[in-house]
């Protein structure tokens, strides 16, 4: 899941999401059956994460693929001159979070009650459903990106570590206090102006 994983190191605050890719590959051979539910587990709580981020109300009795659905369907493409076909590629993921999620419900006994005589994943399943996970979410994760990158969405202090930085740099005070945790947190408006800034800056 290198995708997945390169897109995990630029958002600090979703690193704990690196330790459940590391158990998909680690048991990738081993336990086919555990990679597809912790597949299932990864998608779902990075698609919770993000909508919440985007202040969108998640509700409870949302199955897998409309979770997934809603947020790819959240990203903006009005950009784009390509903005149906951007469109529909997005509604194709909620397809195939709804054939992951089958094919889990389907093969996972600790998860269903089934006996132990049911059949396991094998590793051609797992490796299909780990790597239509890489792609869905390495998609999920880049446009999550780019649009934290140009302002359209909430940003999160935590991932930015380099502009706060610059802030306490630019605006250091006698204080014992970050500049930029105090502007964060009392002025979030002009923070996201700052950064903006800085992104452009960065840019030239």
């Amino acid at each position: 899941m290198l995708w997945v994983k390169e897109l995990l190191e630029k958002i600090p605050r979703f690193a704990k999401y690196r330790y459940q890719v590391e158990a998909i590959e680690q048991n990738r051979e081993t336990n086919p059956t555990l990679c597809v539910e912790l597949c299932k587990t990864l998608i779902e709580g990075i698609c919770k994460t993000i909508l919440t981020d985007r202040q969108y109300g998640i509700r409870e009795d949302w199955k897998f693929h409309e979770l997934v659905g809603k947020t790819a369907n959240d990203f903006r493409f009005e950009k784009s001159p390509y903005q149906e076909g951007f469109i529909k590629l997005a509604q194709r993921l909620s397809g195939l979070a709804a054939c992951i999620g089958e094919i889990r419900n389907q093969c996972n006994f600790a998860s269903h009650g089934k006996d132990i005589e049911h059949p396991a994943i094998d590793l051609d399943i797992a490796l299909f459903v780990i790597q239509s996970s890489n792609a869905l979410l390495g998609m999920i994760l880049h446009l999550y990106l780019r649009d934290e990158n140009t302002g359209g969405i909430r940003i999160s202090y935590e991932n930015l570590p380099e502009f706060n930085d610059y802030l306490d740099e630019q605006y250091s005070s006698e204080l014992s206090i970050s500049t930029s945790k105090a502007l964060y947190e009392q002025d979030y408006e002009a923070y996201k102006e700052y950064y903006l800034e800085f992104v452009q800056e960065q840019a030239v």
